[in-house]
């Protein structure tokens, strides 16, 4: 979610992380050496009040980097009024929940937002739910509403969590398939302190490629989230379903 964002941008200098409470998210984006600024956003301070303690692993001390600014705020109140600028923006959220307060974080609205805060050629990534030829009508519908704002919107599949989950890439400019596999090797070995753990160019490039009823899905002319109507959402994702069958 977090790596071809920051190595498609070409200098990622400034950094919003929206979500993340672990600290993880916010770890990877930090291990960029370009990166002068991060601020992360999240909603639950009590969360974000233990897990420099418990969960390390997943932290790395990006907690105490002193780029890095911590903001417990609403994610969607926090960029309607903040007026900073950013070159990758990284929204990390939790699951599409009937009355949570992250679902304003999914609408075409908020995303208009989030297109006014990023400097000429920033680039979005996007933790983006389930996704499978037969179970990603959500992350479809978010790739919709993407695509009502920004020129190029691109999923990608991540095996993980016992099931197939996907992220987007957002912006007006980046095509996974021009990012060649030794282009992406190469920027890692120049910007990260270490190699990757997990993310090849090759293997980015493979999670981009979808079968063909993934690609039939998401080429469907269907819903997107926008206020106003996200309390529909059940029976709108259902609908999608009963249909496809």
């Amino acid at each position: 979610m977090v790596q071809p964002a920051m190595l498609a941008h070409p200098t990622p200098k400034h950094a919003l992380v929206i979500g993340g409470g672990e600290g993880a998210t916010i770890w990877q984006a930090l291990r960029h050496r370009s990166v002068e600024s991060l601020t992360m956003v999240d909603i639950d301070g009590e969360l974000i009040s233990i897990c420099p303690e418990h969960m390390k692993d997943w932290h790395r001390g990006a907690f105490e980097d002193p780029r890095c600014r911590i903001i417990f705020s609403d994610g969607r109140a926090f960029i309607e009024n903040d007026k900073s600028l950013y070159d990758v923006v990284i929204i990390d959220l939790s699951d599409l929940v009937s009355d949570s307060p992250a679902l304003a974080l999914y609408t075409r609205e908020f995303y208009l937002r989030i297109k006014e805060r990023l400097k000429p050629g920033g680039i979005v990534g996007i933790q983006a739910l389930r996704f499978s030829f037969a179970d990603g009508h959500a992350h479809a519908m978010l790739a919709r509403t993407l695509k009502s704002v920004f020129d190029q919107v691109h999923s990608a599949f991540v095996p993980s969590f016992l099931r197939g989950w996907g992220f987007l890439i957002a912006s007006d400019w980046f095509v996974p398939a021009d990012f060649s596999a030794s282009a992406m090797d190469s920027i890692i070995s120049k910007r990260i302190n270490s190699s990757l753990s997990h993310l090849t160019g090759a293997f980015f490039q493979s999670c981009c490629i979808q079968c063909a009823q993934a690609q039939k899905l998401l080429a469907s002319n269907r819903p997107i989230f926008v206020d106003g109507k996200m309390g529909d959402l059940d029976a709108t994702l259902a609908q999608l379903t009963e249909e496809a069958r």
